[in-house]
């Protein structure tokens, strides 16, 4: 079973550099991010029938996952570009959409879609757990190579 997740955390990874992500941190943060919404949204799918919390929580997970990938994304592409008054303005603008594309799918999530708020905000939180424990497994890595 582990050859097979690694192929596919190799080829994902691939496919995220192929798309611009070149920074190798931040892309295995993300691929990372993105195995934990699939993963919890492909359990929940089969289970919706019988409660909304897992697909809840994977819904969840998969937009904090999309959020990571778009700041991502402009990081890397503010770091190169030089900076004009015009740019700032698109750049802001491009955030309100986004921001307004977050409230737009939260809504669709909550109210037709029904689902419950406490998985919802646990998935959304996700990312905020992920940043935490990848941060002191760094920590702990580097001070076990120190000793």
């Amino acid at each position: 079973m582990m050859p097979l997740f690694a192929d596919l955390c190799r080829s994902m990874e691939r496919r995220l550099y192929a798309l611009g992500f070149i920074a190798p941190l931040p892309r295995r943060f993300l691929l990372l991010q993105l195995l934990l919404g699939g993963g919890a949204l492909l359990p929940g799918l089969p289970l919706a029938g019988y409660s909304l919390w897992p697909l809840a929580f994977g819904l969840g997970a998969l937009i904090m996952a999309c959020c990571l990938w778009q700041t991502i994304r402009f990081v890397q592409r503010a770091q190169f570009q030089r900076y004009s008054f015009g740019l700032g303005v698109r750049f802001f603008a491009r955030f309100l959409a986004r921001f307004f594309c977050l409230a737009l799918v939260l809504y669709l999530c909550i109210v037709p879609l029904g689902a419950p708020l406490v998985p919802l905000l646990l998935g959304l939180t996700s990312t905020s757990a992920a940043i935490a424990l990848w941060g002191i497994g760094r920590a702990i890595r580097k001070t076990v190579k120190e000793a």
